[in-house]
């Protein structure tokens, strides 16, 4: 199990950008959410941080795994409600074990929703151009890999 001293110290190793001021672990995951908000909308590749997120939520202990679920998940769904960033950069880069995890900790009500209706809202709008921001590369070969995936 991964503990809170090695939490910090993976974020910190793998994202040497990320700077935290929070003393409590889920404040330091708030502030890693609005750090992979703005990786996002620069457009930078953001596979090796949702690995890393999928990691620890699935393999920490129960105060690295809540804290993942409760600060991260949750403050990227709300910056994405919000529309900081639209939520098709990311969709398709949680894995199954995250949304088991969230809701095993009632967290992030209609995350696992959301996934799946993100790819159809896409779809039915072909709105090619999101797809292949979302990952996809904008055929419909693509989209039932995410789909299938999901």
């Amino acid at each position: 199990m991964i503990s809170r001293a090695e939490c910090v110290d993976l974020i910190s190793r793998r994202f040497p950008d990320f700077a935290s001021d929070g003393s409590g672990l889920v404040l330091r995951f708030i502030e890693f959410a609005d750090f992979v908000v703005e990786r996002l909308r620069k457009d930078a590749d953001a596979r090796a941080v949702f690995e890393t997120v999928e990691s620890l939520m699935t393999d920490g202990d129960e105060e690295v795994s809540t804290a993942t679920a409760t600060g991260f998940l949750e403050s990227l769904l709300h910056a994405a409600s919000a529309g900081r960033v639209d939520a098709a950069r990311f969709a398709g880069l949680l894995g199954e074990r995250v949304f088991q995890r969230a809701e095993e900790r009632h967290v992030a009500p209609g995350f696992r929703e959301a996934r799946f209706e993100l790819p159809m809202r896409l779809f039915a709008s072909r709105d090619v151009g999101a797809m292949a921001r979302g990952g996809l590369d904008g055929s419909l070969e693509g989209l039932e890999d995410l789909l299938i995936a999901a």
